[in-house]
């Protein structure tokens, strides 16, 4: 494939994810306080870094994620719910994907 090409369709990849996460992220904001979302967001992103280099792959993975993620808010005192969790995994996932782009 050409290098030029491919080099703008990577940029373009990563503009079209970097504005996926953009939306969910303030559909998040809007359905949860500020507050419990940004909390919900952060220790999503630290399990989903983490488990990115785990041996566990695609439902094993969200599912220990997931549960990780409900655990550490449930520690914390914050009542997530589920919907609010998964929207947060897909952000970091999203996240994860745009930053490891060249």
């Amino acid at each position: 494939m050409n290098p030029i090409l491919l080099s703008m369709l990577m940029q373009l990849l990563k503009l079209l994810v970097g504005e996926l996460g953009r939306i969910i992220i303030e559909a998040i904001a809007k359905l949860s306080t500020p507050e419990v979302s940004n909390r919900v967001l952060n220790i999503a992103a630290e399990h989903v870094k983490i488990l990115m280099s785990s041996s566990l792959e695609g439902p094993d993975r969200r599912k220990a994620a997931f549960d990780g993620i409900k655990a550490n808010c449930l520690e914390l005192g914050i009542e997530a719910k589920d919907w609010l969790i998964n929207q947060c995994i897909e952000a970091a996932v999203g996240k994860l994907k745009v930053d490891a782009l060249p």
